[in-house]
């Protein structure tokens, strides 16, 4: 019989640890531990509040609508300039209506001008370089057509409106336009802007 308890209480010690172990201090079973969830970020909180930068496909888009833009602007300012032309030079003539043609003359050529800028604000500094001559050729015919404007805008501002210069002016206008658009053409082929 105390052989037998001997073993009993001897158990009992060796057991005492491990029961211990997986109990906690008020003798309450532990859950083993789930590891930790990070809840994700919204989608929202995500977003960018900066404008991205254009992918090429984009910017190659927007570099031909403000081609496009400018090169069909030119039409109109060439359309425009034709139709003063040939109205100075018809009798009789109605001053007012001229007058207004030039006006629209005027604005159109501005329109020119600030699109071609639009499309040349697409372009990298390599490209800019690339066709530096046509932009210079480019300014150079815009000066021209400036000085054909105000020699028009003195004319109606004059004591006296010379038709035979107004036309002659409108012409020359006319002219250059055609030859601002050649160069537009010879900058489009060298960013194959013309294949659609």
């Amino acid at each position: 019989m105390k052989w037998v308890s001997a073993v009993l209480v001897t158990s009992l010690v060796l057991l005492l640890p491990a029961v211990s172990y997986c109990q906690g201090e008020n003798g309450a079973q532990q859950q083993p531990e789930k590891p930790a969830v990070v809840n994700p970020t919204p989608a929202t909180d995500q977003i960018a509040t900066t404008t991205p930068p254009q992918q090429p496909d984009q910017l190659q888009q927007s570099m031909r609508d403000h081609f496009r833009a400018c090169d069909q602007a030119l039409d109109q300012a060439r359309n425009q300039a034709h139709v003063l032309s040939r109205d100075a030079s018809r009798t009789p003539f109605d001053t007012d209506a001229l007058l207004l043609k030039n006006q629209k003359l005027q604005e159109q050529v501005r329109i020119v001008k600030e699109s071609h800028e639009k499309f040349l604000a697409d372009l990298s500094e390599e490209q800019k370089k690339s066709i530096e001559d046509h932009n210079t050729s480019i300014q150079q015919i815009h000066d021209r057509i400036q000085t054909h404007l105000q020699a028009i805008d003195q004319e109606f501002s004059g004591s006296e409106l010379r038709l035979t210069t107004v036309s002659d002016e409108a012409k020359a206008t006319e002219r250059e336009m055609k030859s601002y658009q050649k160069q537009l053409q010879e900058t489009g082929r060298a960013f194959n802007l013309l294949s659609d």
